[in-house]
């Protein structure tokens, strides 16, 4: 099943419940069409990534006409979940820019975003009725949507909450958890979905993958921080906007371990500061301290863990 089919499909079912319900089908359309559809990994589009993943994973029982069709829904469900995240975490952050757009905030307000995040979320419980309640895994995927929503949020917090704290907070302790809640398992719902669909439902499984993707996780927030102070865009695609917002990364963690006294105090007087001038004060601290040379020392100590975890 093609991407530009499936998402014919699901717009048009959601059109169709939309219209049911006498509320405006064109504006889902509208929030639909600016956030989804149009991610891509190397190039190849998401949807055929979670494809073909799916049949590496699946016994031969669950890989039926009718268990592939559903796959796709899969993908989908999983990226409006990270989609309403995404709009909840651009209002938070003030951002401007996110994937070469505007954030959706900048172009229907913050109180329509806010809205419009729950307007997905109904969407996402609709398609899981709707075409995975007649299975034995219809549960545990609801149980694993509201964790994921859950837990990502609850991490969503603590960054937010970070980025307001004493500095004394910014520990690799805390940035452990941030990227545990937030980004890992955020890589781990969809294939945690994949995995009830398949007729995994182990919980010794599920923990197991789990924490493989708090490996992968940290390793993918330690490049994203490094994109977000030395490249235009982050990994998120995201509009660079780390040192000025005061977030906690890992950039921010090791300076403080490393840093002199006097580092610290120039850190403690910029950081967080929507001024250019601070910014740069800062770029400059990381580059006295080589923050680019241990950024991909981390990389390869990380990929080492990962690689022991897979042996």
């Amino acid at each position: 099943m093609e991407q530009k089919y499936i998402r014919e499909l699901v717009l048009n079912e959601l059109k169709e419940k939309a219209v049911a319900e006498q509320c405006d089908a064109e504006y889902l359309v509208k929030i639909f069409n600016h956030h989804m559809f149009n991610h891509e990994i190397l190039g190849v589009p998401y949807f055929e990534h979670v494809i073909k993943v799916y049949k590496l994973i699946a016994p031969a029982a669950k890989q039926t006409e009718d268990y592939l069709k559903l796959v796709p829904y899969i993908a989908t469900i999983f990226d409006m979940v990270i989609s309403l995240l995404i709009v909840i975490d651009d209002i938070l952050d003030q951002s401007e820019m996110r994937s070469g757009k505007l954030c959706w905030h900048k172009i229907v307000g913050v109180e329509a975003a806010a809205n419009d995040s729950h307007i997905m979320m109904g969407c996402v419980f609709y398609l899981l009725k709707k075409h995975f309640s007649h299975l034995d895994c219809y549960t545990n995927l609801l149980e694993l949507v509201h964790e994921s929503l859950f837990t990502i949020s609850l991490g969503q917090h603590f960054d937010d909450k970070m980025s307001r704290e004493d500095f004394d907070n910014f520990t690799e302790k805390n940035y452990k958890i941030m990227i545990r809640n937030k980004t890992s398992y955020s890589l781990y719902f969809s294939l945690g979905a994949l995995m009830y669909l398949a007729g995994y439902s182990n919980p010794e499984t599920h923990k197991k993958a789990k924490e493989f993707f708090f490996e992968l996780g940290y390793m993918f927030q330690v490049q994203n921080d490094f994109w977000d102070c030395y490249e235009h865009m982050n990994l998120s695609s995201k509009s660079n906007t780390d040192i000025v917002e005061g977030k906690l990364t890992w950039l921010a963690v090791q300076c403080l371990k490393i840093a002199t006294v006097n580092q610290k105090e120039l850190f403690f007087q910029h950081y967080g500061k929507k001024m250019e001038e601070s910014e740069v004060k800062i770029k400059e601290l990381y580059d006295q301290l080589n923050m680019q040379k241990l950024s991909k020392r981390s990389d390869g100590l990380t990929s080492g863990q990962n690689q022991q975890h897979r042996e």
